[in-house]
Parts: structure tokens; sequence; C-alpha cells
């Protein structure tokens, strides 16, 4: 018996199967890697966000209150001009038709800052059906068994496990199913059958191969849409203005602040001018009578 006779040979969808192997488990790595790349770019923003509705936010409002004031006080003016009486009720019963959805409006958007910072720090559990709570509740532990920090063999790979922790567990929180099932991908085990034949388990693997293309496709996209946000770029923006120096938020403080101080003064000489029309037609009324 010749020695090459020993060596086994292997055929095509053998050495397809093992190419497939390997390329599956990068790539379910690589979800996994994006996955968290995905997660900690959502909550990157939502910092932001919190932090610029804190700080910004209030001053937008102010100002569009003062707007709101100044339109109103302007329709009053014009009403006065057109011989309503400043005492009469059908002037305030115009101006509530006139502003009511931007009033409404306004007050939607101050609960929405007052609740933003609560919101941010204590996430609202979702209410989902049982079935899906119980699959939510399933992937948990086997993600926090298999993630847990106690279980790293260096420093470097419990730094890493803390930080899919943290991913898994506000993910939990947020009753986000989609993401679990992502970060479970990596640590999917391979479903073989005894009665499967190469062929058959090639064609099985391509097919799991397509399934992660998309996922993989899927993450893209959603990073994509939140790195060309305008919330992002302005984000950015503000991180290089702190890198060199400088605070952009503070700066767009100062300037809401005098245009704030500016649109109230405006608003004053409004007021005034209604007051002495409404004092004039009030003596002209007296001097008829």
């Amino acid at each position: 018996m010749s020695q090459s006779s020993l060596i086994p040979i292997r055929t095509r969808d053998e050495i397809e199967v093992d190419k497939l192997l390997t390329t599956i488990q990068a790539k379910r790595d690589q979800v996994a890697e994006m996955t968290l790349e995905l997660e900690e770019l959502k909550l990157d923003v939502r910092r932001f966000e919190s932090e610029y509705n804190a700080r910004v936010g209030r001053y937008y409002i102010e100002l569009d209150k003062v707007d709101l004031l100044t339109k109103e006080q302007r329709l009053r003016l014009r009403l006065l001009e057109e011989g309503v009486s400043p005492d009469s009720p059908e002037m305030e019963k115009r101006i509530e038709s006139c502003f009511r959805s931007e009033r409404i409006r306004l007050a939607d958007y101050e609960r929405e800052i007052d609740s933003d910072e609560d919101d941010f720090n204590t996430p609202k559990a979702l209410s989902i059906p049982p079935e899906q709570m119980k699959q939510l509740r399933g992937l948990y532990l086997g993600l926090a068994k298999t993630y847990h920090p106690d279980k790293a063999n260096c420093d470097g790979e419990q730094d890493e496990r803390k930080r899919m922790m943290l991913l898994i567990n506000r993910a939990y929180e947020d009753r986000d199913i989609q993401t679990l099932k992502r970060i479970n991908i990596k640590i999917e085990p391979e479903i073989e059958s005894v009665e499967e034949t190469t062929q058959q388990r090639r064609t099985r693997l391509s097919q799991e191969m397509n399934r992660l293309m998309r996922v993989l496709g899927e993450l893209r996209l959603e990073i994509n849409r939140i790195k060309s946000s305008k919330t992002y770029h302005f984000k950015q923006e503000v991180k290089q203005s702190r890198e060199s120096g400088a605070d952009l938020l503070a700066s767009l403080v100062r300037d809401l602040q005098q245009k704030i101080n500016a649109n109230k003064r405006r608003l004053t000489v409004l007021i005034e001018q209604f007051q002495q029309f409404s004092r004039k037609l009030m003596n002209n009324q007296e001097n008829v009578l």
C-alpha cells in the first residue's frame, strides 16, 4: 500500500463546509462587535440629547414663549384697531383660538424636557406579550451567564465582558429583544443532524451565512443613519470644540439669552402700545358719554 493511499480524500463539499464554518464564526464575531458599536452609539447620542436639553433646551422654550406672547400682543393691537374692546371676552377668545396649537406644542415640548433626565436615568419598561417576555428573559439569562465578568481569564477580557454586560442589562431593561438576539448570534451553537449529508450541511450553512450578511447589513444601515443625523453631527461639533478648549453649548446659551432679552424688550414696547391705545379708547368713550 502506497503512502498516498493513507491520506483521506476530502470532497469539495467538505472543503466548502470548513470554509463556511470559519467565515460564519468571523461574521458572528462581527455582528457582536457591530451590535456593541451601535448600542454604545445610541447611548452616546442619548447622553448628548439629555445634556443638550438640560443646558440649552429650556432657553429655546423661553425664546418660543416670548415669541408667542409677542405674536399674541400684536394680534391684540390689531383687534383694537378693528374696534374690539380690550375688555371684551371676544378678544381673548380670538387670541386663544388663533394660537391654541402653538400653546399646546410648547406645553408638550416643556413636558418632554422636564421628563428627559428621568427617562434617561430610569428607562421605561415597555409592556410586551408574555411569550416575548419569556424569550427575552431566556436570552438575558443565557447571555448574562456567558458574558459574566467573573469568567474572564485576563483583565482585557474582563473589561470587554463588562462592556457587554452593560449592553445586555440595558437591552433587557428596555425590553430590546432584537439587540439581545444579535448578541446571542455570536454564541449560538451549530445545530447538526445525524442524518444530514455534507451537501445538506453546506446548504444550511450557506443559508446561515446569508442570514448573517442580512443582519450585518441592517446594523450598517442603523449605524450610518445615526452618524448621518443632525444630532450626531452637532454632537461631534460640540466634542471638537471641547477638545480645543471651547464650549459650544455655552456659546449657544449666550446667543439665545441675548435673543430672549431683545425679544422681551420688543414685547414690553408692544404691551405699552396696547395699554396706551386702550387708555385712549377708554378716554374717547368717556368723552362721547
